[in-house]
């Protein structure tokens, strides 16, 4: 007795199939943070601080096509190595391609840390927010999920920045400022 077994896939499977890895490869700022913070939690038994996400862009935001698409997102955290007592940044870079835990000693953060800080604004939210404001847009493909640096401020903010330009989307609130920075 003979068995025939043919196997073919219809074009609707295939797109799927397609749809499914453009998603794969598609970075959400969010789904890193929280995955890297509860890494972070439990290697260091809760005792860390979350400085800093660090977005870079596809494009340049000022670019006509740039839509806010992520090529790379970098969690900043930093921590006391239970082995050497020495404090430690651990940088955890995400690409589409691959991860990379980077260790820095002794270097600390001149900063408040995230850890507490409210954040309803997800970072496609404070794209559209710079893109529909009526300020300036910086030649940058970065932007920084960070603390305001005045004093006292516990205000988280997405900081679009160059040389000459500074646009902060309010995390919690939505607001937008920009300074523009002339030589003299």
């Amino acid at each position: 007795m003979t068995i025939g077994l043919f196997v073919s896939s219809c074009s609707s499977c295939s797109n799927k199939e397609t749809q499914e890895n453009k998603k794969q490869a598609e970075l959400v700022v969010e789904n890193l943070i929280s995955t890297d913070c509860e890494y972070m939690f439990t290697q260091t038994d809760g005792v860390y601080g979350w400085y800093e996400t660090a977005i870079t862009l596809d494009e340049y935001v000022d670019a006509d096509d740039c839509d806010g698409s992520v090529a790379e997102v970098t969690n900043i955290f930093q921590y006391v190595n239970k082995e050497t007592n020495d404090i430690e940044m651990l940088l955890i870079t995400h690409t589409r391609d691959t991860t990379i835990y980077d260790i820095h000693h002794t270097i600390r953060m001149g900063y408040s840390a995230l850890n507490d800080a409210p954040i309803k604004l997800t970072f496609k939210d404070a794209y559209q927010r710079l893109t529909e404001s009526n300020t300036v847009k910086p030649h940058t493909r970065s932007c920084s999920l960070c603390l305001n640096s005045v004093p006292g401020c516990d205000t988280a903010e997405y900081i679009f920045s160059t040389d000459t330009v500074e646009v902060c989307v309010n995390a919690v609130t939505g607001d937008v400022t920009s300074e523009v920075y002339t030589e003299e």
